[in-house]
Formats: structure tokens, C-alpha cells, sequence
């Protein structure tokens, strides 16, 4: 799987803890010869990339200096509530969009690994704590 890009810009307002999306973000990929975008409709609500507190020096769960970054993560979350991709394709999508944020390989490692073997019993519409199904979808491109 490769990232070929995404949306460049990530507006949104809080509302409590949450990051509300003001416009729609969307992330493009190449697999086995086929380009796919997922797009995250705005209004959709998230709380960021999951990052407990005790490692939040190591990555944040929200960087302002790189939309990029926030997209994987907005992004993966909105895989995992619709369940529009595999887990193990969003966890790969998640990895490869961080290093295309510009996150240094070791960090994007250590986010992957813990999507991987944490994050995992949140896979799913039952899950879907924020309700980003709906905002959620693929396409190709």
C-alpha cells in the first residue's frame, strides 16, 4: 500500500475534548495497482490520535504544524468506526500516512505497533463511539 497524498489541510473546532471536522479531509492510496481515496465528510468528530498521556511527549495526540499527521489518524479512526477497510489495511494505512506526515520512522513504528496489538478491540461499528461511520467513505480515484 501507498500513500499518494491527502486533503493538505485539516480545519476543525473543539467542542469539549473532541476535534470537529470544518471541512473534509480525505487521504488517497495505491493498492495492487488501483487508486483509492477515503474521505472524512466534515462535521465527523474525533478525539484525535489516541495517545496516552504518559507517552504524549513521545507523539501527540494532535499536531497543528502537521495536518498530515492528524489526517492518518482521523482517517483510521473513521476505518475503524465504518469498518470500510480491514483492520489490518487500516493499520497499514494508519503506519504508511504517518511517514508520509513526515513522522520519523521509529515514532510512525511504535504508533503502528500499538494500533496493531491495542487499538484493535476498537475495530468495528460497535465501537464507533464518535458515530464517524456516516462521514466515512471510499472511492476510487
Amino acid at each position: 500500500m501507498k500513500i499518494l497524498g491527502h486533503s493538505g489541510t485539516c480545519r476543525y473546532h473543539k467542542v469539549n475534548d473532541l476535534y470537529v471536522l470544518d471541512e473534509n479531509v480525505w487521504l488517497d492510496f495505491e493498492l495492487n495497482d488501483v487508486k483509492f481515496r477515503i474521505v472524512v465528510d466534515k462535521d465527523a468528530m474525533t478525539d484525535g490520535l489516541s495517545v496516552p498521556k504518559i507517552f504524549r511527549w513521545y507523539l501527540p495526540v494532535w499536531d497543528d504544524n502537521n495536518p498530515g499527521y492528524n489526517i492518518s489518524g482521523i482517517v483510521h479512526d473513521g476505518c475503524y468506526g465504518s469498518e470500510i477497510l480491514s483492520k489490518d489495511m487500516a493499520d497499514t494505512l494508519f503506519k504508511n500516512g504517518l511517514l508520509f506526515a513526515h513522522i520519523k520512522p521509529s515514532k510512525a513504528s511504535v504508533a503502528g505497533w500499538a494500533v496493531e496489538h491495542l487499538a484493535g478491540l476498537h475495530y468495528g461499528h460497535r465501537h464507533d463511539d464518535f458515530n464517524i461511520s456516516p462521514y466515512v467513505h471510499l472511492e476510487t480515484i
